[in-house]
């Protein structure tokens, strides 16, 4: 009888870099779409969570009669706070359903208190944007030098944040024209320029400018070392509150601390006071973003959604 004898034939050297290049390239066409797929929920993630911001400011709206203050703080003679400093995100946590973490909070007493060491650390994800990956808490600091700050001057360590509130179109430490600054109790009617036209809270990229939801931190300064190896420094105020720099930017490293700024590739978040939520381009007009951050400016926008 005739014996069949089977052969094996095994991939060639060529023919298998040819499949390891196949390989290669579907994986290369595949890792942007997943990316994108990615940064497409976490941008959703954000835009929900100022939604919820929204709906928080509303339900303190109704119960208080007014928007939460930007910040409390008694003031020194020469005009500089002297605490405790609490912010607008402190003032929402009932609303927001973390009443367990307002509880903690002493808001009698400053912020960088013994007794609120552990609420001033805690993280609350509906203040944090999915797509910043920054520590969970950073340092405040009352002094900077040339270099960065002075380790002697650390004040407190604070939890990270990626949402600050409309102070305006002027400097921070003076008198907002928008709908939050230091004490301020700013109604639904004193927006004289309409709620749809009206930002009330917008994101900070920690890369550029770092932020809380505490509060502004009596004594401090918003400092940051940026990638020339300079010194920027803000108003302390600049932790949760945000400003439109007249004629400027936002968004990238030409910005200064204390505006806005997002890691989305397509631009940054704003949350308006008649709580829709629209993303607004880099490259905006400055002084179309300077008349959407005023409370009564009178001015004449339309703004996307």
């Amino acid at each position: 009888m005739r014996q069949l004898t089977l052969c094996r034939r095994a991939f060639t050297l060529i023919e298998l870099l040819v499949v390891l290049g196949i390989v290669a390239l579907v994986l290369a066409l595949l890792l942007p779409a997943v990316q994108a797929a990615r940064e497409s929920a976490r941008r959703a993630g954000c835009a929900s969570n100022l939604r919820q911001i929204g709906v928080a400011l509303q339900l303190y709206d109704g119960a208080n009669r007014s928007f939460p203050s930007g910040y409390l703080s008694q003031t020194a003679s020469d005009g500089s706070d002297v605490g405790p400093g609490w912010g607008w995100g402190t003032l929402l946590l009932d609303c927001l359903e973390e009443n367990p973490l307002r509880g903690l909070v002493q808001v009698n007493l400053p912020i960088a208190a013994a007794v609120n060491s552990e609420s001033r650390l805690r993280q609350v994800s509906s203040y944090r944007c999915p797509s910043d990956a920054a520590d969970p808490a950073w340092s405040a600091f009352s002094a900077w030098g040339d270099v960065g700050p002075s380790p002697a001057s650390k004040i407190c360590d604070i939890a990270s944040a990626n949402y600050v509130a409309m102070f305006g179109n002027r400097e921070l430490g003076s008198l907002g024209t928008g709908m939050f600054f230091r004490n301020s109790h700013v109604r639904t009617r004193d927006i004289r320029d309409g709620t749809t036209t009206t930002i009330a809270i917008g994101e900070r990229s920690h890369s550029l400018g770092k932020s809380t939801w505490v509060g502004a931190v009596p004594g401090a300064m918003l400092g940051l070392v940026t990638v020339e190896g300079c010194v920027a420094i803000e108003d302390g105020s600049g932790m949760v509150l945000g400003h439109a720099k007249p004629g400027g930017r936002h968004g990238d490293s030409t910005n200064e601390l204390a505006m806005f700024s997002s890691e989305h590739t397509a631009g940054v978040h704003f949350l308006f006071a008649d709580n829709h939520v629209a993303m607004l381009s880099r490259e905006i007009d400055g002084n179309i973003l300077e008349s959407l951050s005023t409370r009564a400016g009178n001015e004449l926008v339309v703004v996307p959604r």
